[in-house]
C-alpha cells in the first residue's frame, strides 16, 4: 500500500527506517526503463571487457542523494492505518 504508507510516514517518520543512497532512474534499458535503481555500496564500477571477461578498472563513489526505506514496523504502521479510517 503505496500511498497510504507515504502518508502514514510523513505522520509518523518513525514507521520506517531509511538509509541514505545514491539513487537513479534507468532510462535506456530495454526491460529495465523508468525504473528506480538504489546504490546500496555507495561506488560505481568501471568494468572494461578484456577478451571473454570483464575486469575493474576504476572504482567511482558516489554520493546519496536520496533516503530509501530499507525497514518498515508492519504492525504499527497497520494501526496507524485503521484508526485513521475509523476515524480516531
Amino acid at each position: 500500500m503505496y500511498d497510504p504508507s507515504a502518508v502514514a510516514i510523513a505522520i509518523d517518520s518513525s514507521l520506517v527506517k531509511v538509509q541514505p543512497m545514491h539513487v537513479d532512474v534507468e532510462t535506456r534499458g530495454e526491460f529495465t526503463r523508468g525504473e528506480t535503481v538504489g546504490n546500496r555500496q555507495g561506488y560505481n564500477e568501471h568494468n572494461i571487457l578484456h577478451g571473454d571477461h570483464y575486469e575493474i578498472e576504476g572504482v567511482e563513489k558516489v554520493t546519496p542523494n536520496a533516503k530509501v526505506c530499507v525497514d518498515v514496523d508492519a504492525e504499527r504502521f497497520v494501526q496507524l492505518f485503521i484508526s485513521r479510517i475509523q476515524g480516531k
